[in-house]
């Protein structure tokens, strides 16, 4: 009985309480904060870098990074204090009192340093970061599912703004969240419809010689208007579609290019950008050949 309990409710690889356990925890402080009138805190965070841990080191690797972790977090608190794992490399903290803002805060820089140092694997130095989101009860009008949605969009916010933070829910935050998310479900469309352009910025050389271009993305959307590629390409990067809209501006920069060339007798040179994650991509190469090949470019 024992052992099915532990197994019902504790994470077999870290030994923290798991989804179930917290999820069941969480409805019922939410429900005594509620009767009480009082508030309660949410910290969601997960691992900067795991990915890139687990695809290059294995799995093995993986798992030690999070036990560790689970560890130093768990170490961290206070008695009372309740740290679980949801799953992968998501995990939720429950502070046992109502906190103040300042003393939240003050957990998560101590939780930031203590993860910040590095983990030793066979003698190999792991290095991950934490991104942490914090949402309060009062916020989400004691909603279990509202108050666990506004911890991970607060913790999304702390990616997008360097990761290694930590950032408290305002009702601002679900706007952006919507307008990120709405970008990120777009791209494809925008890429079959043709939203995107490319503008072209002349190069000149000191004599006012017309030397190049270097061709810029924009995408005009039909809702939300013109968006920034500054705005576009980091959700973008983060949901993984970078590598496809890359493809669509090198082959549009191979299409253009004759037309462009008509412009002056002199050969020109067009730039484009990459991100550094197309170089992860092992045939960035060849396609680039196979569009110079196809529209004879030299």
């Amino acid at each position: 009985q024992e052992t099915m309990t532990k197994l019902a409710n504790y994470d077999a690889l870290t030994e923290l309480p798991n989804r179930q356990f917290i999820m069941d925890t969480l409805r019922f402080k939410l429900a005594e904060a509620k009767r009480n009138n009082t508030d309660l805190a949410l910290l969601f965070f997960d691992l900067d870098g795991f990915k890139s841990i687990n695809d290059s080191l294995g799995h093995e690797a993986g798992d030690h990074v999070l036990i560790e972790v689970a560890k130093r977090v768990n170490d961290l608190m206070r008695e009372g204090d309740l740290v679980s794992r949801l799953g992968g490399d998501e995990f939720l903290i429950v502070p046992n009192a109502e906190p103040t803002n300042s003393e939240l805060h003050t957990i998560c820089q101590r939780i930031l340093q203590t993860v910040d140092r590095p983990i030793i694997m066979k003698g190999v130095e792991l290095r991950v970061g934490l991104s942490i989101g914090i949402a309060k009860a009062v916020d989400a009008n004691y909603d279990l599912t509202d108050l666990v949605s506004n911890a991970d969009i607060a913790m999304y916010r702390s990616k997008s703004n360097g990761r290694g933070t930590f950032t408290m829910f305002t009702c601002d935050l679900i706007e952006d969240y919507k307008r990120k998310l709405l970008i990120t479900n777009s791209i494809a469309k925008a890429l079959e419809e043709n939203e995107f352009s490319l503008y072209y910025q002349a190069k000149i050389n000191r004599d006012g010689l017309l030397m190049g271009f270097e061709a810029l993305i924009r995408w005009y959307h039909p809702s939300l208007g013109l968006i920034s590629p500054g705005e576009f390409i980091p959700i973008a990067e983060q949901s993984g579609k970078v590598p496809t809209i890359t493809r669509w501006v090198i082959t549009q920069v191979c299409k253009e290019m004759a037309v462009i060339q008509t412009l002056t007798d002199r050969d020109l040179r067009i730039s484009l950008n990459l991100s550094a994650h197309d170089l992860h991509a092992v045939d960035l190469y060849d396609y680039v050949k196979s569009q110079i090949d196809q529209y004879h470019i030299n």
